[in-house]
C-alpha cells in the first residue's frame, strides 16, 4: 500500500513473511521523495507474528457441527479445520505475544462448550513449496 502525504512524503506498507523465522513483518516507511528516486527513508516494524496450532477434541460427534464455526470465530484464531484423526479440529493462530497465545487458549478456545481437550504445539520455521522454489 502507498499513500502520498504532503510535501513530498509518502506512506509505504509492506507484509513481508521471514520463513527462517516463521513470522510475519508489517513494515511502514515513510520517505520523502526527491521526484527521482526515493529519497530519505525511515523504516519501523509494526508487528511481528507467532504462529500456533492448537489440536482440539470434541465432546461428541453431535459438538462437532457447530464447534469449528465457534471455535473460527474466536477472537485471535486465524483459521479452523476439520481433521480426521485423534483430533477433531486444528485451529490456526497468529498472535503477536505468548500471553495473547495463552488467553486466545484458555480463556477462548478451551471455554467453548463442546470442547473436550486441547493441545497447544508453537511453530519455529515455515517450510513451503513458494520458498523452495526461491532457492
Amino acid at each position: 500500500m502507498r499513500v502520498a502525504l504532503s510535501e513530498g512524503f509518502v506512506i509505504e506498507s509492506h507484509r513481508l513473511h521471514r520463513p527462517d523465522a516463521n513470522v510475519d513483518v508489517m513494515s511502514e516507511w515513510i520517505s520523502r521523495g526527491t521526484g527521482t528516486g526515493r529519497g530519505q527513508s525511515f523504516s519501523t516494524t509494526v508487528a511481528t507474528m507467532i504462529v500456533v496450532f492448537v489440536y482440539v477434541k470434541a465432546v461428541s460427534p453431535a459438538s462437532v457441527a457447530t464447534l469449528g464455526q465457534a471455535i473460527a470465530d474466536v477472537e485471535g484464531v486465524y483459521e479452523c479445520f476439520s481433521v480426521t484423526g485423534d483430533h477433531d479440529f486444528i485451529a490456526m493462530l497468529r498472535l503477536s505475544t505468548h500471553d495473547e497465545i495463552a488467553t486466545v487458549v484458555t480463556q477462548g478456545i478451551s471455554s467453548l462448550p463442546g470442547v473436550a481437550a486441547t493441545s497447544t504445539v508453537i511453530a519455529f520455521r515455515c517450510y513451503s513449496a513458494a520458498d523452495l522454489g526461491n532457492i
